[in-house]
Order: C-alpha cells, then sequence, then structure tokens
C-alpha cells in the first residue's frame, strides 16, 4: 500500500513538471522576432518566410485618452478567502468617446 502511494506521487510530480515545462517552452512553438515595417506594409516573419501585412492605419484628428488617478494599490495584507475591493478610478482626457472593451484583473 505504501509503496502504491510513493508511485502515485512520483506520477502526479512526472505529470506537473511535464506540465510546467510545456508552458514554460510555448509548447515547442516556435516564436519569431517581428521584422521592421516597410512603406507598403510591416514584414511578419513566419516558418516559411516573410509576408507582407498592410499597417494599420493611424486615423487624424482628435483621440480618446485614459488618465487613472492612481495606476498602483498596495492591498496590505489579505487573508485568505478575505474579499477585498479597490476602485480605480479614471477619465477620459482626450477629445472622443473612448471605449473600455475586455477588462479582466490580473
Amino acid at each position: 500500500m505504501k509503496s502504491l502511494k510513493i508511485l502515485l506521487m512520483v506520477f502526479v510530480i512526472a505529470i506537473g513538471a511535464t506540465a510546467i515545462y510545456l508552458v514554460a517552452s510555448n509548447g515547442g512553438k516556435e516564436v519569431a522576432a517581428p521584422a521592421a515595417p516597410t512603406e507598403s506594409g510591416a514584414k511578419v516573419a513566419s516558418k516559411s518566410g516573410t509576408e507582407e501585412q498592410p499597417v494599420p492605419e493611424v486615423p487624424e484628428g482628435p483621440h480618446p485618452r485614459i488618465q487613472f488617478e492612481e495606476t498602483v494599490y498596495d492591498w496590505g495584507q489579505v487573508y485568505q478567502d478575505a474579499k477585498v475591493i479597490h476602485i480605480f478610478k479614471f477619465k477620459n482626457v482626450g477629445q472622443v468617446d473612448l471605449n473600455v472593451n475586455k477588462v479582466k484583473s490580473g
């Protein structure tokens, strides 16, 4: 019974180590460095070479601009399972509407 527990523990550790390796190594996928943009578009590196991609247009005229009252907050000591809340206040100091989409905490 004791040897079965040890075998199971070794198996779980091996699976965990493999998962950590795959996440840290990006699953073995190659990551190409970005190439410098050209007049007709940006060169994007891929396994088959470089491909021309259009450069996104920057709209002319006024732009939205976000400004935060604070960007860092010290939570202090927080105990496990405690619910804590802090509101990061911001405003649009630009000249057109500011759309905030897909907000995620992290």
